[in-house]
C-alpha cells in the first residue's frame, strides 16, 4: 500500500471512531408512553430506555387508583392484586405480589373484535409465553360466545376446549408434547326450545383405554355413571332417582350400583334472612351385609347423630 493510500485510510478511520463517538455519547430524547405503568404501591410513565417520569403513589378510591385507573385488591398477608384495562373496559393486564412486593405472577391480554366491538378471538401471555388463545362465535342474538379454546403449557402439553352454538362445552383434549391424546371428553346436549339443556351425556377415554359415560340431569346432578376396561368390561354401572321441589330444591336422592340400592338421603329446607335453600338431612348408607348406617345433619352440614343397623334392624352403635 503506497504511503497516500494509508494516509487515507487512517484519516476515514479516524473519522469514523468521532463518527461513533457522537452517536454514542449523543443525548438521549425520552418519548414517555402515554399509558400508565405501575406496581403495588405506584404509577409513573415509562420510556423504552427504563427512565420513569410523573412517578407517585396510588390514591385508592375504594379499589381503583384515582390517577392511574388501576383496580387494587389489598389483603390482610401484605398481597396485592393489580389490574388494568383497556378504553373499552377489557382486561389489559393483571399482576399479583406478594407482601414485599415482588411479583408471583403476571398475564397479559389482546382481543380481536369485528365491526360491532365484539369478540373475535383473545390471547393470554406470562411474559412472552402463549398461555391460551380462543376464538368467539357471534350467535344469533349478537353475543359473542367461546368457539374454541386452546391452552399451552411450557412443558410442551397442549388441552383444547370446543363448545356448541350455545357456548356449552363440547370436547375437552389433552395432549403431550408429541401432540399424542391424552384424554378426550365429549358432551352431548337434550336442550328445551330456549337453549336450556335439559339433559347432558358426557362420554370420556383416556389413553389407557379405560372409559365411561355419565349423564347429568337439568339440575346438574348425576343420574347415571358407567365406568369401562380397555376391553369393553364394564366395571360399574351406578345410578340416582331425585326428587325436586317446584322451586328445584332437592327433596330426596337413592343411588343404586347394578340395580341395588346403596344410598339414600333426604333433604330440608332451611329458611333464614339470607333466604331458603335445602340441605342434606339424612343420610343412609346400606351395607352388603343388610345393615345400614343412618346420619343426621344439620343446616351447616355438621353431622349431629350417626347410628349403624344390623340386617334385622336392631341399633348396634349410636354416635352422638
Amino acid at each position: 500500500m503506497t504511503g497516500y493510500a494509508k494516509k487515507t485510510l487512517a484519516v476515514l478511520m479516524t473519522v469514523m471512531v468521532t463518527l461513533f463517538a457522537a452517536v454514542a455519547f449523543a443525548e438521549h430524547t425520552h418519548t414517555f408512553s402515554e399509558t400508565w405503568d405501575r406496581n403495588a404501591t405506584e404509577h409513573w410513565h415509562a420510556c423504552d430506555c427504563g427512565e420513569k417520569t410523573d412517578v407517585s403513589m396510588h390514591v385508592v378510591d375504594d379499589i381503583f387508583c384515582a390517577v392511574c385507573g388501576s383496580e387494587i385488591w389489598l389483603f390482610d398477608d401484605g398481597t396485592t392484586d393489580v389490574f388494568d384495562y383497556y378504553e373499552n373496559g377489557d382486561l389489559r393486564r393483571n399482576t399479583f405480589y406478594d407482601a414485599d412486593g415482588s411479583v408471583i405472577g403476571e398475564y397479559s391480554y389482546e382481543y380481536g373484535y369485528d365491526g360491532e366491538g365484539r369478540w373475535l378471538w383473545s390471547k393470554t401471555w406470562t411474559g412472552d409465553f402463549l398461555v391460551e388463545e380462543t376464538q368467539y362465535a357471534v350467535n344469533e342474538y349478537g353475543e359473542s360466545l367461546p368457539a374454541v379454546q386452546e391452552s399451552y403449557s411450557e412443558d410442551g402439553y397442549r388441552s383444547r376446549n370446543e363448545y356448541d352454538r350455545y357456548g356449552n362445552i363440547a370436547a375437552i383434549c389433552n395432549y403431550d408434547e408429541a401432540g399424542v391424546l391424552l384424554f378426550e371428553e365429549l358432551y352431548e346436549y337434550t336442550y328445551s326450545e330456549e337453549g336450556m339443556a335439559l339433559e347432558t351425556r358426557i362420554s370420556g377415554r383416556f389413553d389407557d383405554g379405560t372409559s365411561y359415560v355419565w349423564v347429568d340431569n337439568q339440575y346438574g346432578d348425576r343420574i347415571s355413571s358407567v365406568m369401562y376396561e380397555a376391553d369393553g368390561t364394564r366395571v360399574m354401572d351406578f345410578t340416582t332417582d331425585y326428587g325436586y321441589d317446584e322451586m328445584g330444591n332437592k327433596l330426596w336422592y337413592k343411588s343404586y350400583n347394578e340395580g341395588m340400592l346403596v344410598e339414600e338421603a333426604t333433604y330440608a329446607i332451611h329458611r333464614d334472612e339470607a333466604g331458603s335453600w335445602s340441605y342434606e338431612h339424612l343420610y343412609t348408607e346400606y351395607l352388603e351385609d343388610g345393615g345400614r348406617i343412618v346420619t343426621e345433619f344439620d343446616y351447616e352440614g355438621s353431622e349431629v347423630n350417626r347410628t349403624e343397623y344390623d340386617a334385622q334392624g336392631s341399633a348396634v352403635e349410636s354416635l352422638p
